[in-house]
């Protein structure tokens, strides 16, 4: 489970470096992104699950609010 629990941390690392960066885009537009946490084999019983997981849990970051980290085989975003 250690290797979940880093890979949240990574995630969370990349959610903090993209949302201090100034992105030149428009002055009404800004940047957030939505990031689905999934490994292999702690969590994924098959390499071609990982995948799946990981998508599932990115939408579900997206339908949460955007911006920010889902662990897919956790009930809560940002659970660590």
């Amino acid at each position: 489970m250690q290797h979940f629990h880093n890979a949240l941390k990574v995630a969370e690392r990349i959610l903090k470096v993209v949302e201090a960066h100034s992105f030149q885009i428009s002055k009404k537009e800004s940047i957030s992104i939505s990031i689905g946490a999934e490994t292999y084999p702690n969590i994924c019983s098959n390499p071609q699950q990982i995948l799946h997981q990981a998508d599932e849990a990115l939408y579900k970051s997206k339908h949460l609010g955007k911006n920010q980290v889902y662990p897919a085989k956790t009930s809560s975003p940002n659970e660590s």
